[in-house]
């Protein structure tokens, strides 16, 4: 019989693109789709070209292997023909080779999975998500370039500050037309807490980053991604263990004024779900723990 696309199809494979690299369980839960008759179709796409579907590589539990799908070269040319990525795109913008590491890529899919769950029970809400890589993301959002220590006009050039979170995304209530900015940083327990060179992958230097883009307002840009107006906004955390997340929070209480850092650790994300007071704020992990749904807190963790 010959091979026809279905307008699941086209879902499917925008999907796993804007993921970059992807599991099924997580596919399943990003399409609210049944995850046996996905793989079944994910199996016909990737024979067509359109998709490739490999054991995924170290670092996984023991057990029956866990696959990884990613767009192949003929989904990625595919999507460009219809417009939907840029035709000037290079295979590296949207293939998924090109994503290491696995695991916080797949860490960031989970984050994503939650808030789109989240969004299903919770419908009033609008929730807009978009990772770093992203082909989807206009290059004009992937990062934040900020200039640091302004000076006087026509003194020496200023130095500019350019960072990329892992993801960036809003929360939108319609009953109050109030949006929410967050921005998200998977920590999987590989990147230094704090040196003296102040590398990007400081979580001391991320957090004065961030703490510029507060002040100066660099944040603002976003309004205009979402039609929106923007007060602000929080930078999550999401650990893998609890031992990062004490770590962690440790640094931004000793990193003032840090209200807008709010933390977790993805058991409890699993547990009770991303909407949940899960949250620990500014690292106080002595406090009661918030939701970044506000009045709209609940449980709703992953089916």
């Amino acid at each position: 019989m010959r091979f026809r696309m279905t307008a699941s199809d086209y879902e499917v494979l925008h999907t796993v693109a804007e993921c970059r690299l992807v599991t099924i369980p997580q596919l399943a839960a990003l399409l609210s789709r049944n995850g046996k008759s996905l793989s079944q179709r994910i199996g016909q796409l990737a024979a067509e070209g359109l998709l490739a579907n490999a054991p995924r590589g170290p670092g996984q539990r023991r057990g029956r292997p866990e696959r990884v799908v990613s767009p192949a070269a003929g989904g990625a040319a595919f999507l460009q023909e219809r417009g939907l990525i840029d035709s000037h795109a290079s295979p590296e913008e949207i293939l998924g080779e090109r994503v290491p590491p696995q695991a916080h890529q797949l860490l960031l899919n989970w984050v994503r999975a939650h808030l789109h769950h989240a969004e299903t029970v919770a419908p009033h809400l609008k929730i807009r998500f978009f990772a770093h890589n992203s082909p989807f993301l206009p290059a004009e959002y992937s990062s934040i370039s900020i200039a640091a220590d302004p000076l006087p006009d026509g003194a020496v050039p200023q130095k500019n500050v350019s960072f990329k979170p892992d993801a960036t995304f809003s929360i939108s209530d319609a009953t109050q037309g109030k949006t929410v900015l967050f921005f998200l940083e998977v920590d999987r327990g590989t990147e230094i807490v704090g040196s003296p060179k102040r590398t990007r992958k400081d979580i001391r230097q991320k957090i004065l980053n961030y703490g510029m883009c507060f002040d100066m307002q660099a944040y603002k840009k976003y309004e205009s991604l979402w039609n929106c107006k923007l007060n602000g906004f929080r930078l999550l955390f999401v650990t893998d263990i609890v031992a990062r997340l004490s770590t962690l929070s440790a640094l931004v209480r000793e990193m003032p004024p840090s209200d807008f850092i709010w933390l977790t650790e993805q058991a409890r994300m699993f547990k009770e779900g991303i909407s949940a007071p899960i949250w620990v704020r500014g690292g106080r992990l002595d406090a009661p723990p918030h939701s970044i749904f506000g009045r709209w807190s609940c449980q709703a963790p992953l089916p």
